[in-house]
């Protein structure tokens, strides 16, 4: 199982911090997070937290996103840099992208943008890790490679020294030509086309198929290639005994000794006799890694289609139209999915390569909404916000968010309408919990963890002669008597342990004015996480019990 991603996050806001956490959960990935404030806890962090990805606001009290990024750069550099941040121009972000963030994502746009910049930052470094050990495998090979042909070469000058009066030129070159294709980095080998059998492999060939140079010689290209591999070899034998021509590359899937299959890409100098292909000299590059990187970004796209396609928020893509003075005088639909097109009231179809305003005119007359489309492509700063539209058979409220895409713009759009109209019906029932709660019997909430009042009702000011402002610093401690607060002080410890409440008491207190008040409390406690934090009470005045 894969361990959690590691995420260290700059950031000073505690909402926004959680937020950010929530985007990332809600993805379905697993990680820990390190949440700093700091520049000093932050340089701690990079050194014993050790993270995967770095999330960093921009401003911050002591501290900004560009001395975090400098920071990184020296100590780690290897880990991803993404700038998570309110709002940024868009020079600010060609800066820290030029200073190495891998990307940076506005706070506005977590739930679109935050999670495929990790996955994809992830993605890159994890490739950039591979390719860096790659090429320090490689580079020691070259090394290696270089001492064992500079050993090789000195044996071959002394043994050339001794021999030369006996050894002709050819048999010098051909020497010289086996000894450069047998220690080659590539895979390099002969092959007979009448049979398909292998003449002759050298040991980076051997290498990239796992088999001994003996055990390649008594093979055939059939039995390392999959189905298609042999259909593909067995058309180009027939085409080049055949008098035909063959391309000089082609690309095979074949499988090694260990059952891994590879891909490779095959460079050949075809031998001929008569006019037909005979054999081949071949140079096999193994390009696995190549063609799993297309294959990832294929399904990546294909992927992203569906998304948008199965999406239940509207999104289309729009181009901008521009007259003879470079002005925006239109949008152009180049994508729209079909929840756009449910809302629109037009198929996808009908709606890709039409105008914009030629379908919705409203979006000039009857709204800003082309104005401030054109604002986005020329400024290049997002908008996200909330609008009634009523035109052309559409009426609704909508949240619009739009980014700008190179000459044109992407829009996301929902229909809001439902969740207005119950906002309206939460107001409206607020008002009336407000207007029941101020004509209530004396009510407040108490917090057992402050021992502090955290609201109180004007019947209760009233009875107790505080203003509302001075009991919300107050605790009910201040306003019993010596033996009310020892019964509270002992309800609060039963509290601490767990113990059973009782949900009235009788307390004995005074007023402002030195007024003594008797009242019956009746609790209904706040639990959290199981244990009660507090109570909201309802308190019944019975001094005339005691008059």
């Amino acid at each position: 199982m894969a361990e959690p991603l590691r995420i260290l996050i700059l950031e000073d806001n505690p909402a926004d911090a959680e937020l950010t956490q929530f985007e990332i959960e809600e993805a379905g990935i697993e990680f820990s997070a390190k949440l700093v404030v700091e520049g000093k806890d932050y340089i701690r962090a990079l050194e014993e937290f050790s993270p995967d990805v770095i999330l960093s606001d921009y401003d911050l009290p002591t501290y900004n996103g560009s001395q975090a990024l400098t920071e990184a750069n020296k100590r780690c550099p290897e880990i991803p840099f993404i700038l998570v941040t309110g709002a940024v121009t868009e020079d600010r972000a060609i800066e820290i992208l030029t200073q190495g963030a891998k990307d940076y994502v506005l706070k506005s746009r977590l739930q679109q943008r935050l999670v495929p910049a990790i996955q994809r930052a992830i993605a890159e470094a994890a490739e950039l890790k591979a390719r860096r050990k790659a090429e320090v495998e490689l580079l020691e090979a070259h090394r290696t490679l270089e001492k064992r042909v500079k050993l090789r070469t000195a044996e071959l000058e002394k043994e050339m020294a001794v021999r030369r009066e006996m050894e002709d030129a050819l048999r010098e070159s051909e020497a010289r030509y086996r000894h450069l294709v047998q220690y080659a980095p590539s895979g390099i080998y002969e092959i007979e086309f009448s049979t398909g059998r292998f003449l002759d492999v050298n040991d980076a060939m051997c290498q990239i198929l796992g088999y001994t140079r003996e055990e390649l010689l008594s093979m055939t290209a059939f039995d390392i290639l999959d189905t298609e591999g042999i259909a593909l070899f067995a058309s180009r034998m027939d085409t080049g005994q055949s008098g035909g021509q063959l391309p000089e590359t082609v690309e095979y899937q074949v499988q090694t000794r260990y059952g891994r299959p590879i891909w490779a890409l095959l460079n050949a100098t075809y031998h001929r006799r008569e006019g037909r292909i005979i054999g081949a000299t071949v140079v096999a590059h193994d390009i696995t890694a190549r063609r799993l990187a297309e294959d990832a970004l294929r399904k990546s796209e294909e992927r992203l289609r569906v998304a948008h396609e199965l999406s239940l928020d509207a999104f289309t893509i729009l181009g901008a139209v521009r007259n003879e003075s470079n002005a925006i005088i239109d949008f152009c639909w180049e994508y729209v999915n079909p929840e756009a097109g449910r809302i629109l009231r037009h198929s996808p179809e009908e709606l890709v390569g039409r105008r914009l305003l030629e379908v919705l005119p409203g979006n000039k007359t009857n709204s800003d909404l082309f104005a401030r489309y054109v604002r986005v492509v020329e400024t290049g700063e997002p908008h996200d916000y909330e609008l009634q539209y009523r035109s052309e058979g559409i009426d609704g409220w909508f949240r619009n968010m739009t980014v700008k895409l190179g000459d044109g713009i992407a829009v996301y759009f929902k229909d809001i309408t439902e969740r207005k109209k119950i906002d309206e019906a939460l107001k409206e029932s607020e008002e009336k919990c407000r207007y029941l709660v101020e004509h209530a019997p004396a009510m407040y909430e108490i917090d057992f963890v402050t021992m502090k009042f955290k609201a109180i009702n004007d019947v209760a000011c009233r009875m107790l002669g505080y203003t509302e402002a001075e009991l919300l610093k107050m605790s009910p401690l201040d306003i019993l008597d010596n033996d009310s607060q020892l019964i509270m002080l002992e309800r609060i410890r039963k509290v601490q342990a767990g113990e059973p409440l009782e949900e009235k008491v009788e307390y004995k207190g005074r007023g402002k004015d030195g007024r003594e008040i008797h009242g019956i409390l009746h609790n209904s406690f706040i639990y959290e996480n199981g244990k009660i934090v507090g109570a909201f009470v309802i308190v019944y005045d019975i001094a005339a019990r005691y008059a």
